[in-house]
């Protein structure tokens, strides 16, 4: 009996764990991503209907998210003297994603909010001497000359969304649509 006991109470307690995963944001057949008050709210567990609905009915948006894509490239190029000469390359493409409050049917709480396309991107670049490519007919100066124009080539990025309720992030888990078997 005591062992039913124990393994209800541990149930019961992953349970109480899982709770805000099962508030994910859904999305449906068009593609279109809907993100629940609750997913948002379990994310603050002091924080009450009232607190948040002052939050959310504000002028200004009270959730905000942007996606922020850098690629980056360290081009290595050999000089006569055996010196490796590095040229790095960072690229920052920042875009806003539009998110779109839903409200009650009287229009007095905001119930959750849907995801919109990316906005307007602004990219940025920082570059080696300023320069989006090596300067081949200086960058070996002091070292000789240029023997192997790609001694090190190296490539990477990443791609990171986030979202703030109120200036603070929070974590939107997306459920992915899956059509019924026909």
């Amino acid at each position: 009996m005591r062992k039913l006991i124990i393994l209800a109470i541990s149930l019961v307690a992953l349970a109480a764990i899982a709770v805000p995963f099962a508030n994910a944001a859904t999305t449906d057949a068009n593609g279109v991503v809907t993100v629940s008050k609750g997913e948002i709210m379990a994310q603050f567990p002091g924080m009450n209907e009232k607190a948040f609905q002052t939050i959310a009915m504000a002028d200004g948006q009270s959730l905000t998210g942007s996606n922020v894509f850098t690629a980056t490239t360290t081009t290595g190029v050999g000089c006569s003297d055996g010196t490796i000469q590095n040229h790095f390359r960072s690229t920052h493409i920042t875009s806003p994603i539009a998110l779109t409050e839903i409200y009650n049917g009287s229009a007095d709480k905001v119930t959750g909010w849907t995801l919109g396309a990316k906005g307007a991107s602004v990219i940025t670049e920082n570059n080696t001497g300023g320069t989006r490519f090596p300067n081949y007919s200086t960058i070996c100066t002091g070292h000789g000359y240029v023997t192997n124009y790609y001694a090190v080539f190296t490539q990477s990025h990443s791609d990171v969304t986030s979202f703030e309720f109120n200036g603070t992030n929070v974590s939107i888990v997306v459920t992915p649509y899956v059509a019924p078997a026909v």
